[in-house]
């Protein structure tokens, strides 16, 4: 035993030198389920014969080196030949308290008990709990497939829109629609693009079928298209789907696989292609309300995004010869109106009194409006604005919007987008001109350090000034911020327990508080099982089978610890990660763009380093944004002067060369460094060895031959 390290036993100096590999394999290959015809043994035994031939020459060239020959085996069986390596919990994730992640979940619906709920992630499926999130379970998420129809990329378990019929008692018999496909400005079907669908997916009482796959298949003429939201009348019989190309209703029960939903009635001209991002479905007043003038009609309402018809509509549920009507905004007693853009609606109960609307107004402003579910003899309803709502959107309200009520407050509402509080900021810096988020920085429960969850909860008020305008409470922001700890980019809120619990799903998955407004911190992670994070690029030891590294979309860069149990190295995004062939601890990730990080941190990477601690590495801002949001890198092993060293080969618009961990760069095929220095200070040559687009992955033929893949070529380096 050598110090500090167990030495496994040695045969004549070399351990497993006797080890026939080879053998092993044959005499598995005669116990393999399955595969006991002839032809199938005559491939394996080829097989074996070659793995023997290969553990002859390792052990000889162990020998002759002194290093010891490591042992071989093959699998025993044919069938269960992948075993899951997760990550099924990611640790030291982006937020405050540096909170278990996992991938994004797009929409939540969660039963007023608080105990059973159902998630739709973006690449995984449908998720379900009956405990509070304590435990997950995949609602067919292995299930194939059909690629019939599909002309771009899309898959049925790109889910961005979920609603569930609980149908109590008993528990257990709810009917749950998927919606698929998922909201993206740029959809190229590459890593980071948002992936259309395949129609949408019904299944009932699905956590007690004994199916494999207890969804079945509708409105397969949305195949390559992305439902948004889902609402349903009060007694559920109908149900409808607010979609990229329209309104539709599913048809009267019994429902056939592939049935098509028809559009539904009444919608503005022209109906057709009108992009829907929001739907809700409002009770009326029983007729024992009397007169009929003060009853409020059952009601449907649509956001209907971009062109003549941008805007908020409503009509009658239950006649049906009613077309749909706009609802204006009260300008006059209102600071602003709606923008195109994407909005998203929601009430506190089924009969509300007020309907509420967010949306990003763009320039740093956020719209929340509030709707009066009006009786009759009020006439139509109005949208007031409510001042008050901070930037919490940072540009990004077409894809990270969320909002919800409070079912025993229907004025106390939380919004939700990006981040909150910008952790570069010197804390101690309180001139709001220099810094917008001082006050969240300088929390009641200390610096907050980190870019969390952009989640405000707050109970609008009349304002102060104008009782006939509103505002967003009379709490400072800092009270207001409730996402201290949940990972930034939220896409749903619900809550339950009688407004006594707030769930959230975000890009770093699923979060529950349990006291909303009574902290900043309140909300805990509820990830654990949640397998769900999306494995863009893999980065593999040559040296141990099991040490992995994968680029994961908003989750940044992890690292295997064990089983299934990954820790983020690198936060934020994630894309391609290339390792050193000798020494894996060294290794390059990308971030996105033209920024990579290394293993001290984002500090060393020569021109493509994030935040450089030598200015002469500083990151140029034309490499960076000249690059593909992803990329996948390569490397290689060669020898110089008999040493071993790893060639790394980085694409941003141009390759770039490393063979010393990022000590030092070239471009390809030039051979030099496309910076100057002159007094410590960088001249950049732009034009050197530019392919005039970005690169999307390289790969080496030999240490002397390599190929880079841009979005119309592939070109040759040697």
């Amino acid at each position: 035993m050598s110090a500090g390290r167990y030495d496994w036993p040695t045969t004549g100096g070399t351990a497993e030198a006797k080890d026939d590999a080879g053998g092993r394999a044959g005499y598995n290959a005669r116990r393999r389920s399955g595969a006991a015809d002839a032809l199938a043994r005559s491939l394996l035994r080829e097989q074996a014969d070659a793995a023997r031939a290969a553990a002859e020459a390792e052990a000889a060239a162990a020998a002759a080196s002194g290093v010891r020959a490591r042992p071989r085996a093959v699998a025993t069986s044919d069938t269960l030949l992948w075993q899951p390596m997760g990550p099924s919990v990611l640790l030291g994730g982006q937020a405050e308290g540096a909170p278990r992640v996992t991938g994004r979940v797009n929409a939540l619906c969660v039963h007023p008990d608080g105990q059973r709920a159902y998630a739709a992630s973006a690449n995984g499926g449908v998720w379900a709990t009956t405990d509070g999130g304590q435990r997950w379970q995949s609602v067919a998420g292995l299930a194939s497939t059909n690629i019939a129809d599909i002309k771009r990329p899309a898959h049925r378990n790109v889910c961005a829109a979920l609603h569930v019929l609980w149908r109590d008692p008993p528990a257990g018999n709810e009917r749950v629609f998927m919606g698929t496909g998922e909201p993206h400005v740029v959809r190229e079907g590459r890593p980071g693009h948002g992936e259309d669908g395949l129609g949408i997916f019904v299944a009932d009482q699905p956590l007690s079928s004994a199916a494999d796959d207890p969804w079945q298949r509708e409105a397969r003429h949305l195949v390559n298209d992305i439902v948004y939201g889902f609402a349903s009348s009060p007694d559920g019989s109908t149900v409808v789907a607010a979609t990229r190309s329209g309104l539709y209703q599913r048809p009267p029960e019994p429902v056939a696989a592939d049935a098509p939903w028809t559009a539904v009635p009444g919608m503005p001209l022209p109906a057709n292609g009108q992009v829907c991002t929001s739907v809700l479905w409002t009770a009326g007043d029983p007729t024992s309300v009397t007169p009929a003038n003060q009853r409020r009609p059952e009601r449907l309402w649509v956001w209907i995004e971009g062109g003549a018809n941008n805007g908020l509509w409503v009509r009658d549920a239950t006649n049906l010869a009613a077309g749909f009507a706009r609802v204006n905004v009260d300008l006059v007693n209102s600071a602003f109106g709606y923008t195109v853009d994407r909005a998203v609606l929601a009430a506190a109960v089924p009969l509300p009194g007020f309907v509420w609307l967010l949306q990003d107004l763009g320039g740093g402003a956020s719209g929340l409006f509030r709707i009066v579910n009006t009786k009759a003899v009020n006439g139509a309803p109005q949208a007031l604005a409510v001042e008050g709502v901070p930037d919490i959107f940072h540009g990004s309200g077409w894809y990270n919007v969320a909002l919800a009520v409070d079912p025993s407050n229907e004025q106390r509402v939380a919004v939700a987008g990006n981040f909150f509080g910008t952790p570069g900021s010197p804390a101690a810096n309180s001139d709001p001109t220099q810094n917008a988020d001082a006050d969240i920085l300088n929390t009641v429960d200390g610096a907050v350090r980190s870019y969390d969850a952009a989640i405000l909860l707050d109970t609008v008020v009349a304002k102060p000034t104008n009782a006939a305008q509103l505002v967003y409470g009379i709490h400072p922001r800092a009270a207001k911020m409730i996402g201290v700890g949940v990972h930034p980019d939220v896409h749903a809120l619900a809550f339950s327990n009688s407004g006594a619990s707030l769930w959230t799903g975000c890009d770093g998955g699923l979060y529950r508080n349990d006291r909303p407004g009574a902290s900043v911190a309140g909300f805990y992670a509820i990830n654990q099982g949640l397998s769900i994070s999306e494995t863009n690029f893999l980065g593999a030891s040559a040296v141990h089978e099991g040490d992995l590294m994968v680029g994961l979309q908003d989750n940044g860069v992890g690292a295997r610890a064990a089983g299934s149990v990954w820790r983020v190295v690198i936060m934020a995004d994630g894309g391609g990660v290339v390792r050193n062939l000798q020494s894996p601890e060294n290794w390059m990730a990308q971030y996105i763009k033209g920024t990579w990080g290394s293993p001290a941190g984002h500090a060393q990477g020569g021109p493509l380093a994030w935040a450089p601690t030598v200015a002469a590495d500083r990151q140029y801002t034309t490499e960076r944004d000249a690059s593909a949001f992803y990329t996948q890198p390569a490397a290689i092993g060669h020898t110089r002067a008999g040493a071993p060293l790893s060639q790394f080969l980085v694409g941003t618009y141009r390759p770039w060369y490393t063979d010393d961990n990022g000590a030092t760069w070239c471009t390809l095929p030039t051979g030099t460094d496309a910076r100057q220095f002159v007094g410590g200070v960088a001249a950049w040559n732009d034009p050197q060895d530019s392919l005039g687009t970005v690169i999307y992955a390289c790969r080496w033929q030999d240490p002397d031959n390599a190929w880079v893949l841009t979005g119309n070529a592939v070109y040759q380096l040697s």
